[in-house]
């Protein structure tokens, strides 16, 4: 009953049974069902792989409320920045210097190169083929003019 309630109204949430709403059960069907934000489950929920699957698809930020093992995972993350790119903030060092992790964040919003690790910084060439995509990736990225000699320039 509180489940049909909160497709109606999501605010429903805030007024089902605490012994109910707690429920690891209940609130997997509320998070696959988009009444109940990943950052709002139960941290048993949040460290489970197909409950933070089921949250980043429906909304990509939501990837900062996952377990720290669930920022690491590869699936997870790029699931998450296909959606928001800017979630590459909340991803794991290591995901942050992968190469199609942050191209597939690129993607979605040239902002989130200024949550890439430094070493990609430097590589000219993912910058350019990442202005490839949008032109103020150079500046999100937080590369000065000097060091971007050479590369084509933005308008």
């Amino acid at each position: 009953m509180g489940l049909v309630a909160m497709t109606r109204d999501t605010w429903a949430f805030d007024h089902v049974d605490n012994s109910l709403a707690s429920g690891t059960s209940f609130q997997l069907k509320a998070l696959k069902s988009g009444t109940l934000a990943l950052a709002n489950a139960g941290q048993q929920l949040r460290s489970d792989r197909e409950c933070v699957l089921a949250g980043v698809a429906r909304d990509g930020f939501a990837l900062y409320a996952a377990s720290p093992k669930l920022r690491a995972d590869r699936e997870v993350v790029l699931e998450s920045v296909r959606h928001c790119g800017r979630s590459l903030e909340y991803a794991s060092e290591e995901l942050r210097a992968d190469r199609e992790v942050v191209a597939a964040a690129v993607r979605q919003d040239s902002a989130a190169l200024k949550f890439m690790a430094p070493s990609l910084r430097t590589d000219r060439g993912f910058v350019l083929a990442a202005q490839m995509n949008c032109c103020t990736a150079i500046s999100s990225a937080g590369i000065s003019r000097r060091s971007a000699t050479g590369l084509a320039k933005c308008r």
